[in-house]
């Protein structure tokens, strides 16, 4: 993760960019003149409340479009201001409104969702009122980025994922709260990936276990998106009150599930969720295990001992 410094020398302040973009002809009579000022912003959530500044988010998007080959080859113009031309932060601290010089450094922003800032993976969106005038333009190649570890792993596993069409994401996913202070979305993906990959319901020909995480920006709870609805249902079993950190995770379907195949509910979410059973039945665990039949793999023993190494493993990698 890129550090975010407060009072770093050579931070650019928004009129020293204006006086860049309008010398390069982009401001007026240029190209950003022929896109709205929606197309070339970008929503920033998850932030760290009333922490992060103005000075971080221009230096943290500096710092990241620098590294980018494409960006000093296209924008050389651009090394010394830094792509943003405004940021503009919520009244709660916790989001803000980035714009950058054209759509195009706007698409390629998006790429940086999950990127952390402070310790904490920011959430990159379009605006709620964004709507497009015509094709976006393609986002300058972060492939750069990747391989160096600036972009989260778990964003990048997210693009590649191979889902079934005919499940919705809140059948695939699951409702953690309960989580010790300090614990990012990278983290929750190892501690579920390794017990994940030992269930007869995982399947490596759909890629990663874990498809995403979202940690809600209070750090109390989450949601975690899984390749399939049979491996959450499977997670759920082994994770609720697991014991990480002195906190005994709470695991359970989000608010507005419904099963495969089934009407969605009419009742409100509070209503619905009164109704949904507390599995915390301990054999659940050997009940998926047992699902793998004698002779076509290893014993239910040979598993629930990999299964506790694996578990052990990811809860080690917290500490």
């Amino acid at each position: 993760p890129l550090p975010g410094v407060v009072g770093v020398p050579g931070i650019s302040m928004p009129g020293q960019n204006m006086a860049v973009f309008a010398q390069m002809g982009l401001s007026i009579g240029g190209r950003a003149a022929m896109e709205s000022k929606k197309s070339r912003e970008i929503f920033v959530g998850s932030l760290l409340q009333h922490q992060v500044t103005q000075m971080h988010l221009r230096q943290f998007f500096k710092e990241l479009f620098e590294k980018v080959p494409e960006f000093a080859e296209k924008y050389p113009h651009l090394l010394g201001a830094g792509p943003v031309i405004e940021v503009q932060i919520g009244s709660d601290g916790k989001f803000a409104f980035v714009e950058f010089a054209t759509e195009e450094l706007a698409v390629t922003a998006l790429e940086f969702d999950r990127c952390e800032l402070l310790g904490r993976p920011i959430k990159t969106g379009r605006s709620n009122n964004y709507v497009p005038m015509g094709p976006q333009p393609q986002p300058l190649d972060v492939s750069m980025l990747r391989a160096a570890g600036f972009i989260n792993p778990v964003a990048k596993a997210a693009q590649a994922r191979i889902v079934n069409p005919l499940e919705g994401r809140k059948q695939r996913e699951l409702f953690v709260g309960q989580l010790p202070p300090n614990i990012g979305s990278e983290t929750i993906s190892e501690l579920f990936t390794p017990a994940c990959q030992l269930l007869p319901e995982y399947n490596a020909a759909m890629g990663p276990p874990v498809l995403n995480v979202d940690i809600h920006s209070s750090g109390t709870y989450g949601f975690v998106e899984f390749q399939s609805h049979d491996l959450a249902t499977a997670a759920k079993g082994i994770f609720h009150n697991m014991e990480v950190l002195g906190k005994k995770l709470t695991v359970d379907r989000p608010s507005g599930y419904v099963p495969p195949g089934s009407a969605p509910s009419l009742l409100p979410p509070a209503m619905q969720n009164l109704s949904l059973p507390a599995l915390t039945n301990p054999g659940l665990m050997n009940q998926a295990f047992g699902q793998t039949g004698a002779g076509t793999g290893p014993s239910m023993q040979d598993m629930s001992g990999q299964m506790a190494g694996a578990m052990a493993a990811g809860i080690q990698g917290l500490l």
